[in-house]
């Protein structure tokens, strides 16, 4: 007989505990647009925060490139765009974080990006 029990079960559930969070991790992913001119703060502190709750974030690029430069210049790599976007209705949600005006203009005017919210409204 084990001396402690009671800890080896709660070190088995917690095991299985985050093998359900990793499977789940999928299922609760979220969509966020980036375009030139996007805020590199708004955009890396929300991927942070979602990704460290076990929340997949996937970075879609409004325009042709994958490679796209932030209002402060620093260049972030999309993991897609939008042209090559086919599993849209994996997401649980979709994020626009904010921008300059180019940003904003680019994804506002989009009527790719328009189309896709109104299916999540």
């Amino acid at each position: 007989a084990k001396k402690y029990p009671d800890l080896e079960y709660q070190k088995i559930k917690k095991e299985e505990e985050e093998e359900e969070n990793e499977a789940n991790f999928l299922s609760r992913a979220v969509l966020m647009f980036i375009a030139p001119g996007f805020s590199e703060m708004d955009v890396c502190v929300t991927v942070r925060v979602l990704r460290k709750a076990l929340i997949g974030v996937t970075l879609v690029s409004v325009s042709a490139s994958t490679n796209i430069e932030g209002d402060a210049g620093i260049t972030l790599t999309a993991d897609t765009t939008l042209e090559h976007l086919h599993n849209v209705h994996e997401f649980a949600c979709v994020i626009a974080p904010g921008g300059n005006t180019s940003y904003v203009a680019a994804v506002a005017h989009d009527r790719r990006v328009r189309a896709l919210l109104a299916e999540f409204n």
